[in-house]
This record gives C-alpha cells, sequence and structure tokens, in this order.
C-alpha cells in the first residue's frame, strides 16, 4: 500500500481514538457530577428524615421517589448519549469505508490505463 493510503488509514483510527476518549471524559465528568449530585440529595434527605416527625414522613417519601426518579432520567440521558457515540462510530466506520473503496477504485483505473497505454505503445510499435 502507498505511505498515502496508511497515513489515511491511521489518521481515521486515530480521530475515532481521539472521539472516543473525549467521550469517555464528559461520561466520566458527568458520572463524577452524577455522584456528586447523588451524594448531595442523600445527605439532604438523611438530614430531612432526621428532622421530621411522622406526619412529614410523606414528604419525605416523595423527596425519595423524586431522587429515584431523577437518577432513573439521568441513566437514561447516559444511555442516549453513549448510543449516540456508538452511531457516530458507524458513520465513520461507513464513511471510511466509501474513501476505502474510491481508493481501490481509483488505483484499478491506473492500473487500467497503465495497461492500456502498454498496448497503444505496442500497437504504435508495430504500425
Amino acid at each position: 500500500m502507498e505511505p498515502a493510503i496508511w497515513v489515511a488509514i491511521i489518521t481515521s483510527i486515530a480521530s475515532v481514538a481521539v472521539a472516543l476518549i473525549g467521550a469517555w471524559t464528559i461520561i466520566r465528568k458527568r458520572d463524577a457530577d452524577s455522584r456528586e449530585a447523588a451524594n448531595k440529595a442523600e445527605e439532604k434527605f438523611k438530614l430531612e428524615m432526621m428532622a421530621r416527625d411522622t406526619a412529614a414522613s410523606e414528604a419525605a417519601k416523595k423527596a425519595e421517589a423524586q431522587f429515584k426518579a431523577n437518577m432513573l432520567e439521568m441513566i437514561g440521558e447516559f444511555k442516549k448519549d453513549f448510543q449516540l457515540i456508538l452511531y457516530r462510530i458507524g458513520q465513520l466506520e461507513d464513511e471510511q469505508r466509501k474513501s476505502n473503496n474510491v481508493k481501490e477504485r481509483l488505483t484499478r483505473n491506473e492500473e487500467s490505463t497503465k495497461s492500456a497505454h502498454h498496448r497503444i505503445n505496442e500497437l504504435g510499435a508495430k504500425l
């Protein structure tokens, strides 16, 4: 293979790797923020539970349900983000396949043209 093709392949692989690292970093940041938010919410929930009496237990149950709902919503967002990342990686792979196909066709055309020129030169030499 020509060096340019290797450079294109390596560049594409590096681009995908950078995209994955970036996505992983974003997910880790969100995860850390989510844990911090979850810890704060849990701390708040514990303080509220200590301060409330039996009459306020319904409000505490609602807060816990809201906390759980928020956590489920955040998990759903993470899942969507991850699916989007996988989709974009698939698109990049498709683009790379198309690029490789064009390069292969161009190489075949160059070889065919070279062969045709040799035949033309042979015919010209015979005349």
